[in-house]
């Protein structure tokens, strides 16, 4: 596995049309660590910050508990979250220069987070996904689109669920896409902490996150929705809730996503 700079980041995701992540706030952080190593922020550079009004004296104290680690941390900060690189363009960070993303000028970044929870899929759900993407370029070869899952929690570490709802969203695609070049991959959840609230751990703790990952990979991958596993990497990593990693974690699920990518024919 490579850590890639902001630079050779900026040149993977620029080989793609989009970059989509889809899923729940699990998969959200890794999009905020996206975005931190795209912006060569570590402060603030998951966070809509435009969102912060720095100048109130409660926002103020909001600045600082938002700082590093806290962007994924806590609620208030979190919720901050970059839908769509596009955002950037108006509303350029107070803790950055002029340029919203760290690229260079012939690097093109195009991504996006949707949240998407349970199976079923709404009309309106599949709806916000699609409606996040570019319409295919005419550019040839054209570029690739790439798609990133997670679904874990919301069906209650159910296999049968979240494959289902992966293969809807694998189906919605292939039929709004016209044919243009895609790529899948699902991602596991990270493992478990100690502060977990006991009523989740029968159903959500490690040995079933363990048993989720071993039993969902040759399924997804049989219908060529790819499967990067987080759980055992992260056995030994802090969490503050038992459930959601912590920052340098999140920035490690990040690097892997980016070698997924870097691997891919494009």
């Amino acid at each position: 596995m490579r850590w890639y700079s902001t630079h050779e980041a900026c040149g993977i995701l620029s080989r793609f049309e989009h970059v989509a992540f889809i899923g729940d706030s699990l998969l959200r952080h890794v999009t905020n660590a996206i975005y931190v190593i795209l912006r060569q922020d570590l402060g603030y550079g998951g966070l809509a910050d435009w969102e912060l009004d720095f100048t109130e004296a409660e926002d103020i104290q909001a600045k600082e508990d938002c700082i590093c680690a806290a962007q994924t941390g806590k609620h208030v900060c979190s919720d901050a979250v970059i839908g769509r690189t596009a955002w950037l363009a108006g509303n350029v960070s107070r803790s950055t220069d002029s340029n919203p993303l760290a690229c260079a000028s012939d690097h093109n970044v195009d991504i996006s987070w949707t949240r998407s929870d349970q199976h079923p899929i709404s009309e309106n759900g599949l709806y916000e996904i699609t409606r996040a993407l570019p319409s295919p370029s005419f550019d040839t070869p054209a570029k690739p689109y790439a798609f990133i899952m997670h679904n874990t929690f919301w069906n209650n570490v159910n296999v049968t669920a979240s494959a289902l709802w992966a293969h809807q969203i694998s189906n919605h695609l292939n039929g709004s896409l016209l044919g243009a070049p895609i790529h899948r991959l699902f991602v596991t959840a990270n493992a478990g902490g100690l502060s977990k609230h006991e009523r989740y751990m029968e159903a959500q703790g490690n040995q079933q996150l363990g048993n989720f990952e071993k039993q969902i990979t040759p399924i997804l991958e049989e219908v060529g929705i790819d499967v990067l596993g987080f759980f055992n990497m992260s056995l030994q990593s802090l969490t503050s809730d038992g459930t959601h990693a912590g920052f340098s974690t999140n920035l490690l699920k990040a690097q892997m996503v980016l070698n997924w990518l870097d691997r891919l024919e494009t």
